[in-house]
């Protein structure tokens, strides 16, 4: 049997890539990495593993401490593509503007989308609420939050992750308070639907996480109270 350990490193090792994975993936020098960063247009890392390691032996004891940032593996295209930005561009205030100006018309092409497929609410329609609320994902996004919660971290899985998680609530409450009997099979048809779309979008998350991550009270029980197949 795993230790828990040993879950967490494989998780860790399957769904996302290390500092140094990252940077020869996308052929980046760690300087730029660091510089990219610092301008605030490259996520955190979404995880930090710290491990302390204590060795007794003949020669005494020897004490290790080494850290592992993990990133999402879809920031591998990130990075290329600031890479390319700022080969082009100069002033640092400048390419900052550029950068979350291209992450907000992904983030609403994706929204777009998503409405010709069904998934659409009126609020997002509202320019006000929706300026708003890209740049609370902006700060998310850099903080390295959604590294963590969606499988590739990029502005596409985050707008669809969004959607999904305020139609669900819409449909059945933030504390699925809704009685199964209260669904209609158009609605249930479509909170299936929904479910489906967040579950696409949606990190596995580390084992010590699952049972308080938006999976497991938005796809996990959404699916079980209201027996969606």
């Amino acid at each position: 049997m795993k230790s828990q350990s040993a879950c967490l490193t494989e998780y860790l090792n399957n769904h996302f890539y290390t500092r140094s994975q990252l940077l020869t993936r996308a052929k980046l020098e760690e300087s730029s990495f660091e510089r990219l960063q610092a301008n605030k247009i490259m996520p955190a890392a979404s995880y930090r593993l710290k491990t302390a390691i204590a060795l007794d032996s003949f020669f005494g004891r020897h004490h290790l401490e080494e850290e592992s940032q993990y990133y999402a593996k879809g920031y591998v295209s990130w990075l290329q593509y600031l890479s390319g930005l700022e080969a082009g561009q100069g002033r640092e205030h400048e390419i900052q503007a550029t950068v979350f100006a291209d992450f907000s018309t992904r983030y609403q092409t994706r929204l777009a989308t998503l409405a010709t497929q069904g998934f659409h609410l009126p609020i997002m329609d509202n320019k006000a609420h929706l300026h708003v609320l890209l740049l609370s994902e902006w700060q998310h996004f850099l903080s390295g939050t959604y590294g963590l919660c969606t499988r590739s971290g990029l502005p596409e899985d985050i707008a669809a992750k969004e959607l999904a998680l305020v139609m669900i609530k819409t449909i059945v409450g933030e504390g699925l308070e809704r009685d199964v009997a209260a669904l209609t099979p158009g609605l249930s048809k479509q909170l299936k639907q929904v479910v489906d779309l967040l579950d696409q979008v949606s990190s596995a998350f580390a084992p010590h996480e699952v049972k308080l991550s938006s999976r497991e009270l938005y796809i996990n029980r959404v699916r079980l109270k209201y027996r969606l197949s």
